[in-house]
Parts: C-alpha cells; structure tokens; sequence
C-alpha cells in the first residue's frame, strides 16, 4: 500500500536533514508583519535618536529637491528668472523636501498649494488664478489628515481610485477642520503597498523603515557592542593571597589592602613603580579587535542595499579597494535620483509651474515649455569650458561648411547650455532672426569676398548676374564663390540716394503707443540710407585714428522699437510696443557713430551705448557684402551675461568671411 507525502519542490537531503522541507530548524523560518508603519511615536522616536534613520529618511528628499530645474521654451530668458525667483521665495523647494521626507517616514505626505481667494475644496481651476495669488504650499503629513476613503476620484487618468478629498484634524496648524480637494494637493507616498495592504493603511504608502528596522537593529546593536568592548579592552588582575579571610575579617587589615590597592592604581605609569608583596601576582589582559571593522561594514552595507543609497553618501564613508573613488557608485544613485524625480515629481510639477507662471507672469506657461531637472552630477569650470569650446567648435564648423542654417546652430548652442552654462542667453527672438538658409560651403576655387569688385560684374534690373561681364565672359563660369541672396530691403539694387547723417533727431522720450513709434519710424528712418561715421571712443583717447565711413540702410522694419507678447510662442508673429526701446529711437545713429564698445556677434556688427544698470542699449547691424552697405537689423538690450558670451565668441567671429569695414 502506497503512503502518499508531501514535497517541497527544492533541493533535500532527508538523511543528513540538510533542505527545506526536510525536518531541520530552518523548516520553522517564515515572514511576518510588523506594521511599523502604524506606529507614529516609534517612528518619530527613531527619526530623531538614530542619525542613520535621519540619513534614510533625509538624504534621498534633499537630493531628489536640490539642483532645481532646467526650464525651456520661453521667449524672454528673464521670464524664466522671475519663476526661479518665485520659487526661491517661497520656499517651494525646501517645502517639497519636506513633503518627500516625511512621507517616507510615514508612508505618506501632502503638499497643499495655498492660492489667495479660493477655496479648498474646490477643484483647482488655473484659469481662475489672480496674479500674485499664489503664496507657496504647506505640509501636512498622513497623519494630520484623514482621505476620503468612501469617496473615490472616478476619473479616468492617474489619480483614478484615490481619495477625492482629505480632511484636515483639529491640531493641524493651518486648514484646520477643513476639506482639501486633491487637485490642490502634491501627494508623496513611501514605499507603495499591492491593493490590499493599501486598503490596510487607509490608502497611503508604507515607511521606507519598515523594511529595514530588523538589519537597522543588527547594526545599532552591533556598533554598541563594539563600544562596549573598548572598555574590557585592557584588563588588569592582581592575585592577593588569602584575600577570601582579609574580606571576611574586615578591619585594619582589610583598610590597608584598598588603601595598597589605591596607591598602585595612582603610582602605575610609565615612571611609576607597583609595589607588591612576593606572594602577590600582577597580570595584564588585552583585547584585540580583529576583524571587528568588517562585521559592521557588512551591516552597514546591508543597510545601504536595503535604502538604495551607497556607503559614500550614506555614512560618508570613503570606498575601499585600488582604484576605487565611488563615482560609479554614485553614478547609479544620481540616475535612480533621477528616476524617482520622473515618476513622483514631473506631474506635480506641471500643475504647480503653472500655477506660478499664472501668479508670477499672469499669462499661462507657452507650448514650447519644457523641463529637466538638474543633473546631481556637477562638472568642474575646466570641464564645463572644454565641453563648450568642443561643441561650439563642432557646431561652427556644421555651419560655415553649409551642412546647417544659422538657426539650427543657434539652437544646438543653446541646447549646449543645459550642461555648460554658456550661451543660455540665446533667445527665440535671436533663432527666429537668424537666416533659415545654410551658407555657402567653403571650396578651394573661390575666391575670398574681399576680392570681388561688383562693378566688374553687373546684373540686371531684378539683381541677377547678366550673361557677361565687362570681360564678355561668363560670370558664373569664372569658379567664383555664391554670393549671398540680395537683401529685399531695395529690392537687390545697390544702396543709392544716400542721405548724409543727421545733426539730431526729435527726442522719442514721450512715446507711449505702437502708432506713435511707427510714425517716428517712417519719418526718420524707413527706406534710408545715411552715411555714418564711426569712432573709436578708445582710439580718440589715444589720439589715434580716423573715423571709418559706413553707409547704413533702415528698412521697414519694428524691431527697434517692439517685441513679442509676454508668453507667446516662437512661432507667433505678433508684436506689442517696447516702450523702453522705442524711448531710445533717437540713440540708434548716435551709438552707431559714437559707440561705447563694438562687439561682433554671429555674423553682425553690434554697436553697444554705456551701459545703465549693468544693461547695454545694442544696435543690429549686418553687412551685405553684394551692396557694400549695413544693413540695420534690430536693437534690443543686453545684459552683462549676454555681453560676456558675445565677447567668449570673438575668436569664432574670425573665421567668418563676410566682414564689413568695421571687422576689417
């Protein structure tokens, strides 16, 4: 007959009882809850009587919040300066750090957006935001709140099955007594529980010390013990003899015997001497502590496994082994850092921004906006100035062999600064004025700009070569280079009619509307051409050299005196009147003939006035190296960050062929 038993699907050895399953002591070994979470005043205990809970809990929150964020997609760079602003401020950071710490300490916490005028538990509606009604947010952890657990958000989307509404107790410090709707709220759990242990812990998320309290309590336990044992490190014995019958008698005899006791203990140095009598022994005992230091590295690293935090940044503790200096360590924290700032932050983050874009700037974030945060890996200056000299290098080459437009290295120069720093000043305006063309390649049979005499080689009423030139031959066949597409600002035609420069123009300090601007425009400046000459301020001082005569031709053009809408997007066209610059219309030939510094940039002559609370009044002006004449491109203010990478480039402004008088 048959007798059926049960197995265990794993490896047994039933005679030397060596498996599990097989009747040993590790049969008994299994899993339980501890529900750690649960308990507040515990966990609270911890967090401030171990420094190493503190580290858990704190670390990961102060990294996960302290770089900040790499925003794009606004026209205006300064707009992205007031937001930083404002969340400097109002502390959102450290309130956000706060947030992600105690909610892995208790498994869970909210960050409430505290909006002027509006009540809680509404839902949030950004549309409804006054500027200036955003006041930052306020922390309130899971135990300061009691969700909705009968009420469930419905929606469809991620916040589908939570609580709709949270509760706030009587002891709270703000909201007290009142509904907060989950809209308004950034929500931060610990460690996330399967379906029915959430429903266990009302929803919320699990202590990241849960799962680590049983090796936490090995290693405070084991490093205690260690302490212990420094002081049984040096032991002494003193053998009296008959010492049973001196205690016992007690008296005289036992007084001398504490009192020869006493003298030894104060007279035994290095100097000293241990009298005794020769009956009597003495005996030193030492501890050694052996292989001590590698059990609690062993704990220790147990720990760090367990939080996901390496040695070098949890204990600060330096790697061991040749050639060891924790980057890579560090490498793999930064990207599970940045890992947890994608799937807890990037969401919260897109609500809050435009809460802040709505009080700061009173327009909503563009559709271009976009986000990044902050890499934890910083280079050093050396490394940052290397990799931007390498990209601007490669970049400038792409475009002055054709491969790319003056736009698209804009943008990679731009893109560049993300890690560098340098050239974060580039602006949609700069992208959207630059040419949408890619230059002529450079080629070993042309001949260098400087050469060509247009005389030599006339076109026709349209601007085009004609069959032959002066020399009956064919222009086109001589292996000179392309030449640049003829300007529309006269329709191609070489610049005639030029007016000499005038004394002074009307002050343009009162106009106040777009309509008044243009008319001054069209006045003194649309479809002219003036002959202007301009000094060196430096040159004078010196008593050097002659003025250098340039003709420069206006279009019709607003640049000079209006600027995008605050908030629009690369692609809109529309302009909205400048009052600062349409105030200075009448500085632009004044700083052209008189200028304070000339700098070159990207292709144009850039003409700057004294500079006025650390920013510069520049004029645009381009050479058009078919019709001899500059072309007046725009002028705009400039700030000292965007002057000193204007004067980084000096060195790649050389390289650039088309160059007029004044860069000759």
């Amino acid at each position: 007959m048959s007798i059926l038993k049960s197995t265990i699907d794993s490896f047994q050895n039933f005679a030397a009882r060596v498996g599990l399953g097989s009747g040993n002591q590790h049969d008994q070994s299994q899993y339980g809850f501890d529900f750690v979470s649960r308990d507040r005043l515990k966990l609270e205990a911890m967090y401030r009587s171990s420094w190493v809970v503190g580290q858990v809990v704190d670390v990961v929150a102060e990294d996960m919040t302290r770089e900040g964020l790499n925003i794009r997609g606004f026209d205006n760079p300064e707009d992205v300066e007031v937001i930083n602003q404002a969340m400097d401020r109002l502390e959102i950071w450290d309130k956000l750090s706060s947030t992600i710490k105690w909610g892995r300490l208790y498994g869970g916490c909210l960050a409430v957006m505290l909006i002027d005028g509006q009540r809680s538990e509404t839902p949030l509606n950004t549309m409804t935001i006054a500027k200036g009604a955003f006041k930052g947010v306020m922390v309130l952890d899971r135990w300061m709140v009691i969700p909705s657990l009968h009420d469930l958000v419905t929606e469809y989307g991620p916040h589908y099955g939570k609580p709709k509404y949270y509760d706030v107790i009587s002891d709270a410090v703000g909201f007290c007594n009142q509904r907060i709707h989950y809209s308004r709220i950034i929500r931060i759990d610990g460690v996330d529980l399967p379906y029915w242990q959430s429903i266990s812990e009302n929803l919320w998320g699990q202590s990241v010390i849960e799962r680590l309290i049983d090796r936490l309590t090995i290693f405070d336990s084991a490093t205690l013990g260690a302490g212990q044992l420094v002081y049984k490190a040096h032991l002494r014995t003193y053998k009296v003899d008959k010492l049973r019958e001196i205690i016992a008698k007690g008296g005289a005899v036992y007084e001398a015997l504490l009192k020869q006791i006493n003298q030894i203990r104060q007279f035994q140095s290095n100097e000293g001497l241990t009298l005794m009598d020769s009956s009597d022994s003495f005996e030193t005992h030492q501890y050694s502590f052996t292989g001590l230091d590698n059990v609690l590295l062993q704990f220790g690293q147990q720990i760090s496994g367990a939080v996901q935090i390496p040695l070098v940044r949890l204990f600060g503790q330096s790697p061991a082994g040749m050639n060891s200096t924790g980057e890579s360590d560090l490498s793999n924290y930064y990207d599970n850092i940045n890992q947890q700032q994608e799937r807890r932050l990037r969401t919260p983050l897109q609500t809050l921004l435009q809460v802040v874009c709505l009080s700061e700037l009173g327009c909503e974030l563009p559709k271009s906006f976009k986000f990044d945060f902050a890499s934890l890996w910083q280079l050093d200056d050396e490394k940052k100035a290397s990799i931007a000299s390498s990209v601007t290098s490669t970049v400038m080459s792409a475009y002055e062999n054709g491969i790319v437009t003056e736009q698209t290295a804009l943008k990679e120069l731009r893109q560049s600064s993300e890690i560098t720093g340098i050239w974060s000043s580039i602006t949609n305006i700069d992208i959207e004025q630059a040419d949408d063309k890619p230059p002529a390649p450079n080629s070993e049979n042309t001949v260098d700009a400087g050469t060509w005499i247009e005389e030599d080689h006339p076109r026709d009423e349209n601007g085009q070569f004609s069959e032959t030139g002066r020399s009956g031959k064919n222009a086109l066949n001589l292996g000179f280079a392309p030449i640049h597409p003829m300007s529309s600002a006269n329709g191609g035609k070489s610049a005639r009619n030029v007016l000499p420069a005038p004394e002074s123009l009307p002050s343009s300090e009162t106009i106040s509307t777009m309509a008044e601007a243009q008319n001054y425009w069209d006045t003194h400046f649309k479809d002219k051409t003036y002959a202007l000459a301009v000094h060196s301020r430096k040159s004078i001082e010196k008593g050097g050299h002659e003025p250098i005569q340039i003709q420069v031709k206006f279009d019709d053009t607003n640049h000079a005196f209006s600027e995008k809408p605050p908030g629009a997007s690369h692609w809109n066209e529309e302009r909205v009147l400048s009052q600062e610059r349409a105030k200075m219309l009448d500085k632009i030939i004044p700083t052209i003939q008189n200028p304070h510094v000339r700098l070159k940039s990207r292709g144009h002559d850039l003409m700057l006035e004294a500079p006025v609370k650390g920013r510069y009044y520049a004029v645009f002006l381009k050479w058009s190296d078919t019709r001899k004449v500059y072309d007046f491109e725009s002028a705009h203010f400039r700030t000292e960050n965007q002057i000193k990478e204007i004067q980084a480039s000096q060195k790649i402004e050389k390289q650039n062929k088309n160059k007029g008088p004044l860069q000759k």
